[in-house]
């Protein structure tokens, strides 16, 4: 079954479009294809159920590089609008389209603009409401539909990419089921730039997350670092975040990495022991 390999900023996803009569690939063979030594290699599978009559109305799946379902990933949606736009809608010629996209989250609607680089696109998806944080001795906590605690620390204390492992690792546990963890700190405060580590649950530190730069910009813009408005950079790049008329919106690129034809036998779970 085709598919196609896509990132934002280095967050990669495989992403596998069926229509709504064939069932789509499972948690245990997107947790195989994730594998970065045994299978393809990505940061999740998104399964994108598309009706051919009406391909501005898909549904998405999203399992974590373990097999875990998420509810939302929001360079994940742009990889999966940038494969919908690829397939359904550049070939008529179109350069620019809005849609959107049921989630385990709620329906997302995404703005695609067609760019210079025919492998890329800039998508900017309605997040949803601005919702509320709660600030404790931990951190705060955002729920964007996934699960997020943002802790803000001086750009001295940014932690290296070694202790955002060791850190993340322990932090993820606290509840069940885990959660994403984000270090935020400002490197431009006239700007309202910041520079974000994540640590991500059922994948690990990850080069960009789209749902945690938004938890960072509402944690910011709740200490009062940030207006309507914040430059998000992911260690993979930057990723503009925006309140709109009381809506969270997220913008930044996807790029095509490959189109994969064919996938053969898996190994067994005793071969991978």
């Amino acid at each position: 079954m085709d598919f196609s390999k896509r990132h934002g900023h280095g967050n990669d996803f495989l992403i596998q479009l069926v229509p709504s009569s064939v069932e789509g690939y499972s948690s245990d063979i997107a947790k195989q294809l994730c594998d970065r030594r045994r299978g393809i290699g990505a940061d999740g599978l998104i399964v994108g159920t598309v009706d051919d009559d009406s391909p501005d109305t898909p549904r998405m799946v999203l399992f974590n590089a373990d097999g875990s379902r998420a509810e939302m990933s929001g360079n994940g949606i742009r990889c999966l609008a940038h494969a919908i736009f690829d397939g359904y809608f550049r070939p008529k010629g179109v350069s620019e389209k809005t849609f959107s996209i049921t989630t385990d989250a709620g329906i997302k609607k995404v703005d695609v603009k067609g760019v210079v680089d025919p492998m890329e696109i800039y998508a900017s998806v309605d997040m949803g409401p601005l919702g509320d944080v709660l600030e404790d001795d931990m951190g705060i906590w955002v729920d964007m539909g996934n699960p997020h605690l943002v802790i803000v620390c001086d750009e001295s204390d940014h932690p290296a990419p070694d202790e955002v492992v060791e850190r993340g690792r322990e932090l993820q546990r606290v509840l069940p089921g885990g959660i994403n963890v984000e270090w935020l700190s400002v490197t431009d405060a006239e700007e309202y730039v910041f520079r974000m580590s994540v640590y991500e649950r059922g994948v690990g530190p990850t080069l960009a997350c789209g749902t945690g730069s938004c938890a960072s910009f509402l944690a910011a813009r709740h200490l009062g670092l940030t207006d309507d408005r914040a430059t998000i950079i992911n260690p993979g790049g930057p990723l503009q975040t925006e309140a709109v008329g009381g809506r969270l919106v997220l913008g930044g690129p996807s790029r095509v990495i490959c189109s994969i034809s064919s996938v053969y036998a898996f190994e067994s779970v005793g071969d991978q022991a």
